[in-house]
């Protein structure tokens, strides 16, 4: 049946000379793969920057159940974002949180949250005029929320290790490697528990911003990766600082 549904671009490959394939998070589907034909040609009907990472899109698709490969008929941007495809910062963070994304959701059915989560936290990212070094760090600690795996407890003298494989916070060592403690522990905390309009004000140096994002990325491979490494983000050390 012929069927509109909004979505998130997340990653493309290359089909043939003229085609792709795009991997979609979309509002009524959930997980898709969708097949653009001739989108790689000179007068294509599709419009080459719909398939940047993070663009938010409408699609018309002839969707079939239980086929792994859905074709589209026509996509268009809704709405079509400002920033991020022109800002070096901004497009490098979309790059970044595209991969997670396309490596952590498995979902193949709709899940209208974590759809309108991800589609408002775009559009924070695309309209913010304050600092986005670290907004990766809040948006992934906020994403696990939808992902089940949010931790739990407090951060202070008491409780000041947080054990990655159980997302909880301890009063001591646990007796395997998968922790971290003292400052990384704190600045966990403070970005898990901040917002969007304050994630920005936590104090952290370039050295300290690197150390956090890998243990939140170490977070999410024992929890949401399957097994994927990301890549990307050592982009961003170079973007970002």
């Amino acid at each position: 049946m012929i069927s509109r549904t909004k979505g998130i671009v997340l990653h493309t490959v290359n089909f043939s000379e003229t085609s792709v394939i795009a991997k979609v998070y979309t509002e009524t589907y959930g997980m898709q793969s969708y097949m653009l034909n001739g989108v790689r040609k000179s007068k294509s009907k599709f419009k080459a920057n719909l398939l940047q990472p993070l663009s938010l899109v409408e699609l018309i698709a002839h969707q079939k159940e239980n086929r792994d490969l859905q074709r589209v008929s026509d996509i268009i941007a809704s709405p079509l974002l400002i920033n991020i495809p022109y800002d070096v910062a901004k497009s490098s963070l979309a790059f970044f949180i595209a991969e997670v994304l396309y490596k952590s959701i498995r979902e193949e059915e709709a899940n209208k949250n974590l759809f309108a989560f991800l589609v408002n936290h775009i559009q924070l990212l695309d309209h913010s005029e304050t600092s986005c070094k670290q907004f990766h760090h809040y948006f992934l600690m906020q994403l696990t929320k939808h992902l089940g795996f949010f931790p739990n407890g407090d951060c202070n003298d008491a409780f000041f290790v947080f054990d990655m494989r159980e997302g909880v916070y301890l009063t001591a060592l646990p007796p395997y490697p998968e922790f971290i403690n003292s400052q990384q522990a704190i600045l966990l905390h403070q970005i898990t528990n901040s917002d969007f309009e304050n994630h920005h004000q936590i104090e952290m140096s370039g050295e300290a911003r690197r150390e956090l994002l890998n243990n939140i990325l170490h977070y999410y491979e024992l929890h949401a990766l399957h097994g994927a490494k990301i890549n990307s983000h050592k982009v961003l050390e170079e973007v970002l600082g």
